[in-house]
């Protein structure tokens, strides 16, 4: 599907969400970006055992007409700082 899009609008980076699955991958000439959760997400409906941490898309623009640029990053535990993913 991200090829596809990638096709018709002439893009070169795909982000989609909702899947809870975080990944940054290469398909091709395109770079394909999951963004995965921000809230928390448990294995089983009690709720036990967490399975993974937040991740989130940053989006930089340039002012000086280079490329926007995406990057997934993660909340680590405990974490002060987001890290790449």
């Amino acid at each position: 599907t991200a090829e596809m899009i990638a096709r018709v609008t002439g893009v070169d980076t795909i982000v989609f969400g909702h899947s809870h699955a975080p990944e940054e991958s290469q398909v091709g000439g395109l770079k394909y970006i999951n963004c995965g959760f921000w809230s928390p997400a448990y294995a089983e409906p009690e709720c036990v055992h967490r399975i993974g941490g937040p991740t989130f898309v940053e989006i930089v623009c340039f002012d000086d007409g280079k490329p926007r640029k995406a990057r997934l990053w993660k909340w680590p535990p405990q974490g002060e700082a987001p890290e790449p993913f």
